[in-house]
């Protein structure tokens, strides 16, 4: 009976496109659709006989079979993956049974006799019941074969689960850890009070949120799983604090910008990290003025391997710039990141440019060279002890090389410089912090003469960046401690790399020119804190597991960092999250400085006088003073 519509249709095309499974599913189909339409005459003619109904649907049950198996390929019934889920071939399954009953109702209108209308209507139930009732038929013995399969395998004990969330996510995480012999979900708790004491995919959900440590204890609960992904950064910090809190390790899926942008999935767990906890609510962007600036444009990123330069680079990217210049002293990272943008972003051009900012003749030949209308400025050197003794490289790198990689810009008519400041440049304590302030001091200086749009950005810590104290205490709970912190009260404010790129590159599309943007940093943060929560993170207790040390504070290191002077007016601007100051510092004589400054080329001591001219040391003693006084109470 099948042979001549193989025929019809083209027995090798339909090998080339199709598997053999679903040829084999599509004549199952034919046989049970066939079948549909001799029970509906039987049915519909049950008391009189089918008064040659029978030999009529025989007449033209060819166009019939391929009418349906056209709707049903058309519909994607055979398109889908075939698993123990089988939902979505389900539901088109009664999407092809509905509309192909129609067509075939209009063939036999324009083509041939046709059969009663109570016919069609009988074999569009039938042929549903039947060819949805094979699939769910095959989707339960799949299953049952699956748990015996996988049910040999299953270990002693294996790791109890606790899911937190009750939603779309935890219902796939349950269903795929069915199949990990080593995992056993045992309990869901969500805050919704119509889904307490339910089941989601077998697991009753026995609490609310609140219960998470006893529910830890009740249930034996080995490990914790966060399944929410639409929840606000407040509420999610305060979770995943008492997951952390009940000492039991606790991960994560991806969130949903990962599972788009990245191609993972739901059950692509990781470990929650520092970042989780400190996460706040994504920044709301105006995408449309800052694709003004950036869309079709060269752009060059100095600095670009190291941590905010190369995220730069990644979020840029999303704006289609016609071109991106990556300029580094060190090559590593740099190609590592031109082979990533190479692999997901192929119709951007790339170019490395190996190069130090402090020098002038190569930084010129590269702007020259290049041509970019938007020049990010991210190189810099950071590290606070590190520049204290090296303030020579510190101003060469920091001052010299800013003002080179400015003044390239000024000459070859770049349309917005955007350089990356620090909060360490407020009232500088070090000389790495001094050395950003005269360079934010540069291109204020620079943007009153320039058409250039100069601008600078302001912002503090970003957690995970080179050289920051994350990566150090994850090393340090690796190797079993101690965790080192230099005082139990110093703070430092934080923000995620990602955000932190975003905003500088909103506040490139705000700039106007000669403005200092200040980012929301949101609450400092204690540093012992931050020590503590990362230790509980790994399943240790502090103090305990995990001993803590106080070195006391480094040279040039300050007990509080500030994002703005005294004297610098801080006005909102249309961004909840980027604020602008307004410094009407006189930056005469500047010039003359730094001319005199570049001579110095072997004395730190005099570097540092140098420095120190310019930019007025801040003196905190006072305030070491005033918590010294408290740590004798």
């Amino acid at each position: 009976m099948f042979r001549p519509v193989l025929a019809f249709l083209g027995e090798n095309a339909l090998r080339k496109r199709f598997s053999v499974l679903q040829l084999v599913s599509m004549l199952l189909d034919l046989l049970l659709i066939n079948g549909a339409f001799y029970l509906a005459i039987q049915f519909r003619f049950i008391r009189t006989g089918d008064l040659g109904y029978t030999d009529i649907y025989m007449q033209t049950m060819l166009p019939i079979s391929i009418i349906y198996l056209v709707v049903f390929n058309l519909s994607r019934v055979y398109m889908m993956v075939f698993t123990q889920k089988m939902w979505d071939e389900i539901r088109y399954c009664f999407i092809a049974n509905l509309i192909a009953p129609i067509l075939v109702l209009f063939y036999a209108l324009l083509f041939s006799n046709r059969l009663p209308y109570s016919v069609y209507i009988l074999t569009m139930f039938i042929a549903t019941y039947l060819t949805v009732g094979v699939r769910l038929a095959m989707g339960i013995i799949f299953s049952i074969f699956s748990n015996i399969r996988y049910g040999k395998h299953k270990v002693e004990n294996p790791v109890k689960v606790m899911l937190i969330g009750a939603g779309d996510a935890a219902r796939q995480v349950i269903e795929d850890l069915k199949y990990k012999a080593h995992y056993n979900v045992v309990a869901v708790l969500d805050d919704s009070d119509h889904k307490q004491n339910r089941f989601i995919n077998g697991v009753k959900v026995v609490g609310t949120l609140a219960d998470i440590e006893k529910a830890a204890r009740r249930y034996e609960i080995d490990e914790i799983i966060f399944c929410i992904n639409k929840i606000d950064a407040a509420k999610k910090r305060d979770i995943l604090k008492r997951c952390a809190d009940t000492g039991l390790k606790t991960k994560t899926i991806p969130s949903i910008y990962d599972i788009v942008d990245e191609s993972v999935t739901v059950t692509s767990f990781r470990e929650v990290a520092i970042e989780d906890l400190l996460e706040r609510n994504p920044a709301d962007l105006n995408t449309e003025s800052i694709s003004g600036y950036l869309a079709g444009k060269t752009v060059m990123v100095t600095g670009a391997g190291g941590s905010i330069g190369s995220e730069l680079i990644r979020q840029l990217l999303r704006f289609a710039p016609k071109k991106v210049v990556m300029v580094d002293i060190y090559e590593n990272t740099t190609y590592e990141l031109f082979c990533e943008m190479r692999e997901r972003h192929p119709a951007i051009e790339a170019v490395i440019e190996i190069g130090s900012v402090a020098g002038k003749k190569e930084i010129t030949h590269i702007v020259e060279k290049h041509k970019p209308q938007v020049i990010l400025h991210a190189a810099a050197h950071k590290h606070v002890p590190l520049m204290e003794n090296n303030p020579i490289r510190a101003f060469s790198n920091n001052v010299i090389g800013t003002r080179n990689v400015a003044e390239a810009a000024d000459a070859n008519g770049v349309e917005r410089f955007v350089m990356i400041s620090s909060d360490k440049a407020v009232r500088p304590t070090n000389v790495m912090g001094a050395t950003k302030r005269i360079a934010e001091m540069i291109i204020v200086d620079l943007s009153k003469r320039s058409k250039t749009i100069f601008t600078s950005v302001r912002f503090g810590n970003v957690l995970g960046s080179h050289g920051s104290v994350i990566p150090l205490f994850e090393r340090q709970i690796r190797e079993g401690g101690p965790v080192t912190v230099t005082h139990k009260d110093v703070t430092r404010f934080f923000m995620t790399i990602p955000e932190a790129a975003q905003l500088v590159l909103q506040a490139g599309a705000m700039a106007k020119g000669g403005e200092i943007f200040m980012l929301d940093m949101g609450t400092p943060v204690k540093i012992d804190t931050l020590a503590r929560n990362m230790i509980k993170l790994c399943g240790f207790e502090p103090d305990t597991d995990i001993k803590i040390v106080y070195t006391g504070l480094r040279p040039g290191e300050k007990m509080f960092e500030e994002l703005s002077f005294m004297d610098e007016t801080v006005t909102k601007t249309e961004m909840d999250k980027i604020f602008c100051l307004n410094n009407r510092e006189d930056t005469n004589g500047l010039k003359k400085a730094l001319a005199e400054m570049e001579k110095i080329e072997t004395d730190d001591a005099k570097m540092i006088e140098a420095i120190w001219r310019i930019v007025p040391k801040f003196d905190d003693s006072e305030e070491r003073e005033i918590i010294s006084s408290f740590d004798n109470i």
